[in-house]
């Protein structure tokens, strides 16, 4: 059997934005390090930092987070942290991501798709036209670039595409990259 908790404290800092700290932990009632066919280790925890900050007039956003995992073997990198960073207005869109994920980072409560990896990127932007017509209602053409690296400094993947987003007044888009 296994036992699981999940603690969340957040606080409300400013009009829009917190602070808040978490706590996983996956705990084996019983476990039996010879037979691994129930549990692979007598434990798992993770726990964290968030803070998310959004400006009054709603133009900037970030968050910023920092989490680390434990089992009973301690790994090295066993930390996972990202970072983002938007700014939008009537006709701008500019955004900022990053994360990393180390090689020893385990959450066995959670989904992480790549562990090992330096992601730079997700970087975009966008320019919103609002054209004087009945049917057209923004033609918004950008620009997004991914570029994922592993931890040595190598380029693991590069992804680049120009878009272009035109909303109708009936609600349908089209969309091209």
């Amino acid at each position: 059997g296994q036992n699981y908790t999940a603690a969340v404290v957040e606080r409300k800092l400013w009009t829009r934005s917190n602070i808040r700290g978490i706590f996983l932990n996956r705990q084996a009632t019983n476990f039996n390090s010879n037979d691994t066919t129930l549990s692979t280790s007598a434990f798992n925890r993770v726990a964290g930092v968030d803070f998310n900050f959004a400006s009054y007039d709603d133009k900037w956003t970030s968050s910023v987070y920092v989490h680390a995992s434990m089992d009973p073997i301690a790994k090295k990198s066993a930390v996972a942290h990202g970072a983002y960073l938007g700014y939008q207005t009537r006709n701008w869109t500019l955004r900022y991501f990053h994360n990393y994920v180390g090689a020893g980072y385990n959450a066995e409560l959670g989904f992480v798709p790549r562990k090992d990896i330096y992601a730079t990127g997700t970087f975009e932007s966008g320019y919103t036209f609002y054209p004087q017509t009945k049917r057209v209602v923004t033609v918004r053409p950008g620009f997004e670039a991914i570029f994922s690296k592993i931890p040595n400094g190598r380029l693991a993947d590069v992804e680049a595409q120009v878009n272009l987003a035109i909303a109708f007044q009936n609600t349908s888009e089209f969309r091209a990259a």
